[in-house]
């Protein structure tokens, strides 16, 4: 869900003229979201390694930067957009 309203986001920000740059929430969250899926396929725990468990972290984890990079998105596309119609005035 969060991909789509992302994609959203950016295409509004690019019918308005407005860019609105990757961030670094995003990207963590992509990265540990590679690391967590495996983990959670990994139905064993070889070694001891409980990989589902931390794969299930992950995931968490990998949610709570995913609203919180959301949230970040929409506020900036707000503010920018909010200067843009300043600058227009």
């Amino acid at each position: 869900m969060r991909e789509f309203y992302i994609t959203s986001l950016r295409l509004l920000a690019g019918d308005r003229g407005v860019t609105l740059p990757v961030g670094n929430a995003g990207k963590w969250k992509t990265a540990i979201q590679m690391v967590g899926t495996p983990m959670l396929m990994a139905y064993e725990t070889p070694h001891g390694i409980p990989f589902p468990q931390m794969g299930t972290v992950a995931i968490y984890i990998a949610g709570i930067i995913s609203v919180y990079s959301a949230t970040d998105y929409s506020v900036t596309l707000i503010k920018k957009l909010r200067q843009r119609k300043r600058q227009r005035v």
